[in-house]
C-alpha cells in the first residue's frame, strides 16, 4: 500500500485518490469487518502521504454569488412584457439556478409545477439528474427542486 501510496505521489495523481482509499479502508474495516487492514489506518505513514497531498490541492474556484441588485434586475427583466419570449425563458432559467439547482439538475428536468396562490407559492421541478445519481436506484427517482416564487422585491 506503501509503494501505491508513493506511486501516487509520484505521478501527481489527484488528491481524491490517495484520500478514497483511505475512505476505502475504513469502509473495509468498520462496515465490512476487516480487521487484518486495521494496520494500514494507524499506518501514519500511510495518513501522512494522504493529508501531504490534500495540502497541495489547489483551491476550488467557485463563481461569485448573484448580489441582490443582480438578482431584482433579473427579476425585472423577466417581468418585462417588451421582452421577447426567449430571452425571458433565459432569465427564468437563471432564476431556478437561484434555488440551488446545478445546470445539470435542470437540463434532465421531468416536470415544472406551478403551485402558487395570490401571497405566496412555489415552482417545483423534478430531476432525475443527481449528484449522487450513480447509484442505480436512484436514477430511477425522481428529486424534486422546490424554488420559491416571491422575488427578493417582494413581487411574485
Amino acid at each position: 500500500m506503501w509503494e501505491y501510496f508513493q506511486y501516487l505521489k509520484s505521478f501527481g495523481a489527484p488528491a481524491a485518490k490517495a484520500d478514497t482509499m483511505v475512505s476505502l479502508l475504513n469502509f473495509a474495516v468498520h462496515i465490512l469487518g476487516f480487521p487484518c487492514l486495521s494496520g494500514a489506518l494507524s499506518n501514519r505513514r500511510l495518513v501522512g502521504i494522504c493529508e501531504l497531498m490534500l495540502a497541495g490541492k489547489r483551491l476550488l474556484k467557485q463563481a461569485l454569488a448573484l448580489t441582490v441588485h443582480q438578482v431584482t434586475a433579473l427579476h425585472a427583466l423577466l417581468e418585462s412584457v417588451n421582452r421577447r419570449i426567449i430571452g425571458r425563458a433565459l432569465v427564468a432559467y437563471i432564476l431556478m439556478l437561484f434555488g440551488r439547482c446545478r445546470n445539470s439538475d435542470l437540463l434532465a428536468t421531468h416536470s415544472l409545477t406551478p403551485d402558487f396562490s395570490v401571497d405566496c407559492g412555489y415552482v417545483i421541478t423534478t430531476t432525475c439528474n443527481q449528484e449522487s445519481g450513480g447509484i442505480t436506484s436512484l436514477k430511477t427517482r425522481l428529486l424534486p427542486i422546490v424554488v420559491p416564487v416571491r422575488g427578493l422585491d417582494g413581487s411574485i
